[in-house]
């Protein structure tokens, strides 16, 4: 054998992993995860970059959650308010019957 027969296998060796590591790293991509890592965890890992790559959800074909309806924080009251209270008509904050100016600003009459 010659002297060099095991640099070019590990010149061969290399740009086989470079190249897998790159078509994993489209797997990646097809997967919705665009990050370089994922072209770097192969390379440099092995076999076992490119199980973990392989084994990456799809975020892409994930449906999307159902949206939760938003609870307002405060629901204005409607309607007369307790006796001694009053309700801001700006706001809704429901208030002693002394006070007079609520806390947004608004003033009673």
């Amino acid at each position: 054998m010659p002297e060099y027969f095991w640099l070019i296998v590990l010149i061969v060796g290399i740009i086989a992993d470079w190249f897998l590591a790159g078509c994993f790293y489209d797997i990646a991509c097809e997967k919705g995860f665009h990050e370089r890592k994922y072209f770097w965890i192969p390379f440099l890992t092995g076999i076992i970059g490119y199980i973990l790559v392989a084994a990456l959800p799809d975020r892409k074909r994930r449906e999307p959650e159902e949206k939760k309806p938003v609870k307002p924080l405060f629901v204005p009251q409607q309607g007369p308010s307790p006796v001694g209270k009053w309700a801001c008509p700006d706001c809704g904050t429901v208030l002693p019957g002394d006070v007079i100016r609520c806390n947004c600003g608004y003033k009673r009459n």
